[in-house]
């Protein structure tokens, strides 16, 4: 899996994508709870199939904390944001 920083909608999150089979549509994961995106990797490993995304939100793990508390609705436009800067190979 490849981790790195990307800024988004003004947040830095820590992005992992794990290459897969483009023919499917990616699986998008939220990392939270104080885990970071390494924790997930054994269940990516076992999940044999489409590309997966999956970040650490803001505050938790490597994606430092937002300016003011987000909603759910704020999180979810946070994720269109990262896929629209993926590009097309996630949707």
């Amino acid at each position: 899996m490849k981790i790195g920083l990307r800024e988004v909608g003004g947040q830095t999150l820590r992005v992992g994508i794990r290459p897969g089979d483009k023919s499917q549509a990616p699986l998008l994961l939220f990392n939270g709870i104080g885990a970071n995106i390494e924790l997930v990797e054994p269940l990516l490993d076992i999940l044999d199939g489409p590309e997966a995304i999956i970040f650490d939100v803001p505050g938790v793990g490597g994606s430092p904390p937002p300016r003011v508390p987000y909603r759910p609705w704020q999180l979810v436009r946070l994720s269109a944001r990262l896929l629209d800067q993926l590009g097309p190979r996630s949707r």
